[in-house]
């Protein structure tokens, strides 16, 4: 368990499984049950370091995980991977239900609504990608994640661009 913000990452992947175990019909077609994932990366973690010192950092990882785990609900599960990086499982009872999507809305509102109050000198951010799939026996938990942060590292690109901050590298 990360002390900064109470999240473990060794014990997550058990409790998907565990959740996943209670599913009525795990074992054929749980066909009412889907499980969303996302990815979630803080932004500007570097910046805030680098900047205002790490202690300010850990408050703003405290901060973003708190509304990460907020924004999971009581169905969610989350873990920080170290660093700035973040994971949220899911289960909802209804697979047209887009989680994904509302997960990252609520996300984005809250970290806006934080930037708002005007807590802080710098604001607070987050980069997420999603992926949403009905949960049966052949449900891959790694390759949702990777899909999920496939999908997390093209918004942070694709933030980074508007924001003008995004450099060519060169080989």
């Amino acid at each position: 368990v990360y002390p900064i913000t109470g999240m473990s990452c060794a014990a997550c992947a058990a409790r998907v499984e565990k959740a996943l175990a209670g599913v009525p019909g795990v074992r054929k077609a749980a066909v009412n049950y889907a499980s969303a994932k996302a990815s979630v990366d803080m932004d500007s973690l570097k910046y805030i370091n680098d900047t205002y010192g790490h202690q300010e950092g850990d408050f703003a990882i405290k901060t973003v995980a708190d509304a990460i785990s907020a924004c999971a609900g009581e169905n969610g599960i989350c873990a920080r991977f170290g660093g700035d990086e973040y994971m949220a499982a899911i289960i909802t009872e209804d697979p047209e239900e887009d989680g994904c999507r509302s997960f990252a809305q609520r996300l984005s509102s809250r970290l806006h609504s934080l930037n708002e109050q005007k807590l802080r000198p710098y604001q607070f951010g987050a980069s997420c990608g999603t992926v949403l799939e009905s949960i049966t026996e052949d449900l891959d938990l790694d390759r949702l994640m990777k899909l999920a942060d496939d999908r997390m590292y093209s918004e942070k690109l694709r933030r980074k661009c508007v924001r003008g901050e995004h450099r060519e590298q060169r080989q």
